[in-house]
């Protein structure tokens, strides 16, 4: 439930701001030569619309992953490296439980910690400085 909300929230604003267009899974996206990954939700800028296709998608400019007790780790590990290598600009770590978002850029080839916000609190971001996501227990 929470991916849904979510997108529905990230797709709106990203609509109405004529920003380009966010996706949920299970729509696959190539990271590169044999690693596909299907993100939770993604967001794919107006500019690089011509990597939106129907069976495989290009490279993200932002990926969100919701985390659970059974992805925490990959999400947190795996995921983070691999979107990083691939070149996705910006990733999301939102824990639903825990009620916590993690941020991630990618700067100069290297991921770093961009923000990290608990509770009520949504962080800064360089995807969307304004969207704002007011949390409620899901």
């Amino acid at each position: 439930m929470a991916v849904l909300e979510l997108a529905v929230r990230l797709r709106q604003f990203v609509v109405e701001n004529g920003l380009g267009h966010v996706r949920i899974a299970p729509l696959p996206v190539r990271s590169w030569p044999g690693k596909i990954r299907e993100p939770d939700i993604f967001f794919i800028s107006s500019e690089q619309g011509e990597r939106i296709h129907q069976q495989v998608c290009g490279i993200p400019d932002l990926v969100v992953e919701v985390t659970s007790a059974a992805t925490a780790r990959a999400d947190r590990m795996e995921k983070l490296q691999e979107y990083a290598r691939a070149g996705v600009r910006e990733y999301w770590i939102v824990d639903p439980d825990a009620r916590t978002v993690k941020v991630y850029s990618l700067e100069g080839g290297r991921t770093c910690c961009a923000a990290d916000a608990a509770r009520e609190k949504w962080p800064r971001r360089d995807c969307f400085p304004a969207f704002r996501y007011p949390w409620r227990p899901w």
